[in-house]
């Protein structure tokens, strides 16, 4: 039973409740303007309390709701490592210093969009494992502007949008527990704004090719543009996934760099090796894992030449064996350091990085990424339209995939338009004429069998019918007037 109590000018509704504790708790909820409000809310808590609907109040906060209850039990079911080192990142570092402190109960929408408007004016890199390591903006600084002269400084909307696919399950379950009587984010997710990758044209990169000296990097960028690879399947190649007799190698590892913490909070079952730490207390570590989708096990087909840089890489490793005998490494790495150790994917980004800046403007900054890009618009330029050809070559789950790695290339608009220019204003004017004067003199002119066939058809429809019956009722009345 819940009781209305006035409170100086106003009313309160006090009722009883069991926490999950077992114990037995009074609650005060203050602030109705008149009786009759507060009595909507009385009889409100006793019908929901009698039918099973009502939600205990709790004063369990954001920040203890995902860390302690959400997260631990999500996890384990539905995240695999890389999945836990991310969104605890999100929720580390663009959650809960802005709404950890909060009652999960007091949450409203419009917290939610303040948050994802603080965050869109938030610089990358501002905390760090939850804690500020830059300092605030000065009062008169104009951040909007600055937003919109340097957003590459800032979050980008994808990672807001990440963000926001954090907490629509979290809060999900929290209703589901009844914690919450209905999520209180909002149902429209924030937009993403997609920026297309800039890439390079085939010309530049057989350029590049001609001019990488640096091996590791040469073999990296080769196997990611003939087989569309990702950096961290790039470097995840083992030899005995090689055949080079069949001109294929079986895609089916990747090297990552994750977090102790979410080896041991998460199952292992995609980790296939743990590579030792080069220093003590690191907190993270590489592995080689399986993929994250299953379609992103392929088997790629290679070059011939890229077949021979492959064999010359594999007698270099086999001469390295031999040179450093105990001292080698072999973790059955085709892309490995001299000494058999992994190459980190982001090891290979600074050596392609570092080379752009050398080789000057000739070459369009990309990153290692982009070669994937690079490889997937090429392709789909040659494929004549097979789209599922690129698709599995580049392990995409779905075609939609390539509506963000596919473009048109300035030469090939190019040549769009001088063969538009060719067919439609290079042709003799006769040849237009009688093209034009074969279209007047031969139009399409149906049988009396055809056209009675074609009257049947429309009578079936009852919505046609009618029309033609209005049209012949309208016609004979026209005729009758004149």
């Amino acid at each position: 039973m819940a009781t209305v109590i006035p409170r100086g000018k106003k009313f309160a509704v006090v009722y009883n409740y069991t926490n999950e504790r077992g114990e037995v708790k009074q609650k005060w909820e203050s602030g109705f303007e008149n009786e009759k409000e507060a009595n909507i809310r009385k009889m409100e808590i006793e019908l929901e309390q009698a039918t099973g609907t009502f939600i205990n109040p709790s004063d369990i906060t954001l920040e203890d709701f995902l860390l302690k209850r959400w997260v631990p039990l999500h996890s384990k079911k539905r995240w695999g490592p890389s999945m836990y080192t991310s969104s605890m990142g999100l929720i580390r570092n663009h959650i809960l210093p802005h709404l950890g402190k909060r009652t999960l109960q007091s949450l409203t929408p419009l917290d939610f969009e303040e948050l994802f408007n603080t965050l869109a004016i938030t610089e990358k890199g501002t905390y760090k494992e939850g804690v500020r390591v830059k300092p605030p903006k000065p009062v008169d600084f104009d951040v909007n502007l600055d937003v919109a002269m340097n957003p590459s400084k800032y979050l980008s909307t994808g990672t807001i949008n990440e963000v926001y696919d954090v907490l629509k399950p979290a809060l999900k379950c929290a209703v589901e527990w009844k914690l919450l009587r209905e999520s209180p984010l909002p149902t429209e997710a924030p937009k993403v704004i997609k920026k297309k990758r800039d890439i390079w044209s085939d010309s530049t990169m057989k350029e590049a090719f001609a001019q990488i000296k640096h091996p590791l990097l040469h073999l990296a960028i080769h196997l990611a543009f003939v087989c569309s690879l990702r950096n961290g399947e790039t470097v995840g190649i083992t030899l005995d996934n090689i055949r080079l007799k069949d001109k294929t190698i079986l895609i089916d590892k990747t090297i990552e760099r994750l977090e102790w913490a979410a080896l041991k909070a998460v199952p292992q079952k995609d980790i296939i090796q743990i590579f030792p730490n080069k220093f003590p207390n690191k907190k993270s570590c590489l592995v080689l894992k399986r993929p994250k989708t299953e379609e992103s096990n392929r088997t790629a087909i290679i070059t011939d030449p890229l077949g021979q840089e492959i064999f010359e890489r594999m007698q270099q490793i086999e001469r390295d064996k031999k040179r450093l005998g105990e001292k080698y490494h072999d973790y059955n790495l085709l892309i490995c350091l001299e000494n058999g150790d992994p190459v980190e994917p982001q090891l290979v980004m600074k050596w392609f990085d570092k080379w752009q800046k050398k080789a000057g403007a000739a070459f369009p900054r990309i990153v290692f990424h982009g070669i994937r890009h690079s490889a997937t618009t090429y392709k789909m330029g040659i494929s004549d339209g097979d789209a599922n050809a690129v698709q599995g070559d580049g392990g995409w789950a779905s075609l939609q995939m390539l509506d963000v790695y596919t473009r048109v290339q300035e030469a090939s608009r190019r040549k769009l338009s001088q063969k538009l220019q060719d067919d439609f204003y290079d042709r003799p004017e006769t040849e237009v004429k009688k093209e034009t004067e074969n279209i007047s003199l031969n139009p399409f002119q149906p049988s009396k069998e055809e056209m009675e066939n074609m009257l049947l058809d429309m009578l079936k429809d009852p919505e046609m019918k009618q029309k033609v019956l209005m049209a012949l009722l309208a016609g004979a009345a026209q005729n009758n007037a004149s």
